[in-house]
């Protein structure tokens, strides 16, 4: 399983950063961006099986949100626009039930009942409740989407780009942020090459979002 786990995930992150730089619609981002997703799948469900094994609190939570956010980016582009059905229903529900999870593991942790360690320190409480309140974010946009009865023009694109893009930053920030042992010791002697990987993914998806959602990008044929 863990096997599966890391080459899942390598696959996952080379694929991602090429679907993220890739013009939105292109060829290559539709190829990439299928070979993503399926990966992050695998990674993420093969992710929360070893944190239950474990058990690992957060990684469980963040890996049952990465897989949550990848699906529901993916449904967004294979529905045809104004569409929404059961699947966004059984979305909100599975959001809601993620947020309060996360929520309640950073209550243990500030109460101290939980204690859990990454790159050599302990977890903090915030670090819970930030997954938490994603997931809660997320919800409610369902609960937007199930009421207008789908989304359509860049709304629509918006929606996947950031949630694929929330997804690939957490595998990414899990991998070099969280397991800084599996890298070269010059490597962890220089914390901005293990961050840069994080930024970079955080500033591409900043921009198509701005791009798609506030410009007459979206507009063109």
């Amino acid at each position: 399983m863990l096997v599966i786990h890391i080459l899942s995930g390598s696959v996952a992150l080379l694929t991602g950063l090429v679907a993220l730089g890739a013009r939105k619609g292109s060829g290559p981002h539709r190829g990439a961006g299928n070979i993503f997703t399926l990966t992050m799948l695998v990674m993420a469900i093969s992710g929360v099986l070893i944190a239950l094994d474990i058990p690992a609190a957060l990684s469980a939570a963040a890996g049952t949100l990465t897989a949550y956010q990848v699906a529901t980016a993916w449904l967004t582009v294979r529905r045809r626009e104004n569409q929404a059905g059961r699947a966004e229903w059984a979305a909100m529900a599975f959001a809601i039930i993620a947020a309060a999870g996360c929520l309640i593991f950073g209550m243990m942790v500030a109460r101290g009942d939980l204690t859990e360690y990454a790159a050599g320190a302990p977890i903090p409480a915030g670090t819970y409740f930030f997954y938490g309140g994603i997931a809660l974010l997320s919800a409610v946009l369902d609960w937007t989407v199930i009421q207008r009865g789908g989304l359509a023009g860049r709304q629509r694109i918006a929606r996947h780009v950031w949630r694929m893009g929330f997804a690939l930053f957490t595998a990414a920030s899990s991998f070099f942020l969280g397991q800084p042992q599996v890298f070269p010791e010059p490597v962890r002697e220089t914390p901005f090459l293990l961050a840069a990987p994080v930024i970079i993914i955080v500033v591409l998806t900043d921009f198509w979002f701005v791009r798609v959602l506030f410009t007459r990008w979206a507009d063109r044929p």
